[in-house]
């Protein structure tokens, strides 16, 4: 009687901690790392923006000439002013780094010649939203 007793009450726990956990919602922020021994950025467009750190930023962005060739830029400042950058002009990350919102989470790696090996792009409900 006492172990069903038991696991009735360990499940009605559970089910109250899934709810109050679903109701609030997971939520995350990140700051600019820059990891030199990893030749590595990343941080959330949404918390740097929030952030009262007036240094930090972080972005991805094209440009282009008008002989039609595109190029991508991934840059980052952390909060002690330094700046990490990559290009790219590989369709495929200018396809990543197009699907970029305010709110998105960026990660990107670089070579010994500044150019992008890696660029992730995350969009989730669980990065801060930029604010005005």
């Amino acid at each position: 009687m006492h172990s069903r007793f038991g696991r009735v009450l360990v499940a009605a726990v559970a089910a109250c901690t899934f709810s109050l956990a679903a109701f609030a919602g997971f939520k995350s922020g990140q700051v600019v790392v820059i990891n030199d021994a990893q030749s590595r950025a990343n941080g959330d467009m949404g918390y740097v923006r929030n952030s009262a750190d007036s240094q930090e930023f972080i972005r991805c962005y094209i440009n282009g000439s008008g002989a039609g060739q595109a190029n991508g830029i991934c840059q980052a400042r952390n909060s002690a002013g330094v700046t990490r950058s990559c290009t790219t002009n590989y369709d495929r990350w200018l396809t990543i780094i197009a699907s970029i919102t305010s709110d998105s989470n960026i990660y990107f790696r670089w070579d010994a010649n500044g150019k992008c090996t890696m660029i992730i792009i995350d969009n989730s409900s669980t990065f801060a939203p930029k604010a005005p």
